[in-house]
C-alpha cells in the first residue's frame, strides 16, 4: 500500500496496527508559536487541512480542535478495532 506525500509543515508518522492492539501514547506539544493536536487518521492520498474524527475511537489528543499549547501534555489509550496503516 502506498503512502501519501508528506505536506510541508506537517510531522507525520506511519504505522501498521494489528487488530486488538492496545496503544498508549504520551504526547507533548513543543511548538511555542502555535498549539497542536494529534489525531490517528486512516492512510489516504490527501490529508485534511485540520484534524477531526479519529479513525479509531479515542485515538485523539484532548482539545483536538483548539490544540495543546507548548509544554502541555496528553496521554491517550485506545484499542485498534481494525487493522491497517494509519
Amino acid at each position: 500500500m502506498g503512502r501519501p506525500p508528506i505536506p510541508a509543515l506537517a510531522a507525520l508518522t506511519f504505522l501498521y496496527m494489528y487488530l486488538n492492539w492496545t496503544v498508549t501514547w504520551h504526547w507533548q506539544s513543543s511548538d511555542t508559536t502555535a498549539p497542536h493536536s494529534l489525531v490517528l487518521m486512516a492512510e489516504r492520498e490527501k490529508l485534511p487541512a485540520e484534524g477531526g474524527q479519529p479513525a479509531i475511537d479515542n485515538a485523539v489528543t484532548r482539545m483536538v480542535t483548539v490544540g495543546l499549547k507548548a509544554r502541555q501534555k496528553d496521554v491517550t489509550t485506545f484499542v485498534a478495532d481494525q487493522a491497517g496503516w494509519y
